[in-house]
């Protein structure tokens, strides 16, 4: 659902800002206290060139402009009338334009665009009298003659740099910016108010293209979704709000986690289609996200994240390829994401870190533990039937109402306020244990060690020791597939067996031999 802008927000028509400088410049004649900007209060109208040369055929006649200049410090003083800046970001430096507390970043062929069609707007909207006998031609002249000395990067440096305080989220607050005011999302409930009282600075694309309805309530398709997702199990749904919620909060000074949405489904996890995507593009529709491919996604290029932004809040890694090593990205998830794009600078920002895949996290140590949250998808969408089978739309497209997009932002506005009051609820496993188990060994160990524990002739039993190479030369004998397999990794999966059975297991070496006891 799109809704138009309000006028004056980003104006792009010089000839529409032309007609409210009038308003504004008794308040902006002086620039960064430096100088005037070069105004003319009874026409209302700005400029930045002047008269260079006059010459008349004949002594009777009245002396006509026939060159101009530009006045560099009146064109950097033009340029900051119209609310651009100079904006410094670790050691470079990138250009925003600044209106009524939205800021937005701009390319220098934005401003060229910018000037150019300015001119052509002032000298097309004022009478020719208003124009101190300079033409457009003569002043296009000028711009067209020599364009890097207008809009080199280090001429547009002298706009200056300033300092701002953003409007961001605290620990027990979360906002969100709409057409008609920004919601504050706090313990105490869920605010929609006025722009004119809020505090800080935004990002013009942070406010959504839709307006917000506070008298809606979250019933509706994509609230049936989540819960089937979450298995139509309560405590389970009340865990991927919270999480939800940790991942719309825009605040890192507590201790950061990566989400992991992955499937519960045993043994076919290639399938995939169980709602992953689609979740994290829920999450886009309310918050700045970049969405990589995680199949191409390549840890050890320092350009890996080129295509986020200053602005960017959540970055979706989306299926990722099996056996990713999630120590790759702890600096990402902890400290910040540095972004190199090409020709400039390394800067640093900070987002949520959201991931897909088709299978679990290999979590064998307590720091992997503290940097991840992972969520089970339920069988209840797969390969064949997904939700537009179910419920007859696609999510999020022409097929949406006003209604849907009502139920959907409150309902992930309450997933916010869920999570402020309870913080991260932690979901009741479905599969998580066995398939990462499955994962960290094979099903042929699985098998064998059942039979040794549950069979009819056991032969590990509780409390009792065992010499692993024992163990190991009955496995070979019955899988001699496995005759490449080392001591070693097998008994690293005896290991990895008691830890995810949670069973206790004591060790000890005599003269060379390994021995092993699993205790209750």
């Amino acid at each position: 659902m799109k809704t138009e802008k309000k006028s004056g927000e980003f104006p792009n028509s010089p000839a529409i800002m032309n007609k409210s400088a009038a308003k504004i410049q008794q308040n902006h004649l002086k620039v960064n206290g430096i100088a005037e900007v070069l105004v003319d209060e009874s026409k209302n109208t700005l400029w930045f060139w002047k008269v260079a040369k006059k010459s008349k055929t004949d002594e009777n006649e009245e002396e006509q402009v026939t060159a101009c200049e530009i006045d560099h410090l009146g064109y950097i003083n033009f340029l900051h009338f119209y609310g651009y800046r100079r904006w410094d970001v670790d050691d470079d430096y990138t250009f925003l334009q600044v209106r009524n507390k939205r800021i937005r970043a701009v390319p220098l062929t934005e401003i060229q665009d910018f000037v150019i069609q300015y001119i052509n707007d002032f000298f097309a909207n004022q009478p020719k009298n208003y124009t101190i006998g300079v033409s457009k031609k003569m002043v296009l002249s000028k711009i067209y003659q020599s364009p890097q000395t207008y809009f080199s990067k280090s001429k547009l440096s002298l706009i200056g740099s300033e300092e701002f305080e953003f409007n961001s989220d605290s620990e027990d607050a979360a906002f969100f910016y709409y057409q008609n005011g920004f919601v504050e999302v706090n313990k105490a409930g869920i605010f929609l108010k006025d722009y004119k009282s809020l505090s800080g600075y935004i990002w013009e694309n942070q406010i959504l293209d839709r307006i917000f309805n506070p008298k809606a309530n979250e019933e509706g398709n994509f609230k049936k979704f989540v819960q089937n997702i979450a298995g139509k199990k309560e405590t389970r749904f009340e865990s991927i709000r919270t999480i939800l919620g940790y991942g719309m909060h825009h605040y890192y000074n507590y201790k950061r986690k990566a989400i992991n949405f992955t499937d519960s489904t045993i043994g076919v996890t290639d399938e995939g289609r169980s709602g992953k995507s689609l979740l994290g593009m829920a999450l886009s529709k309310i918050r700045n996200t970049v969405t990589i491919g995680g199949k191409n996604f390549d840890t050890t290029n320092r350009k890996k994240y080129m295509s986020l932004n200053l602005d960017t809040q959540i970055v979706f890694l989306n299926d990722i390829k099996k056996r990713f090593n999630l120590e790759s990205l702890y600096n990402d998830i902890t400290d910040g994401i540095e972004i190199l794009k090409h020709f400039k600078d390394p800067y640093t920002i900070h987002a949520k870190m959201i991931i897909s895949s088709n299978e679990p996290f290999v979590v064998d140590s307590g720091s992997k533990k503290d940097r991840i949250i992972e969520f089970e998808f339920s069988d209840h969408y797969h390969q064949g039937y997904g939700p537009d089978d179910e419920f007859g739309q696609w999510f999020f497209g022409s097929d949406w109402s006003v209604n849907d997009w009502d139920s959907f932002d409150m309902f992930m506005l309450n997933c916010s306020h869920e999570f402020l009051l309870n913080g991260i609820i932690y979901p009741e496993e479905l599969n998580l244990s066995a398939r990462k188990l499955l994962n960290e060994t094979n099903q042929e160990f699985l098998d064998f060690m059942d039979e040794c524990i549950n069979g009819e002739n056991s032969i590990i039993h509780y409390g009792v020791e065992f010499v692993v190479k024992d163990l190991f030369n009955k496995f070979i004998a019955e899988y001699p597939d496995y005759s490449q397999l080392k001591v070693g990794t097998f008994t690293k999966y005896l290991r990895t067996f008691a830890n995810h059975k949670k069973i206790e297991m004591s060790e000890r070496r005599t003269n060379g031999i390994a021995f092993r006891t699993y205790h209750i």
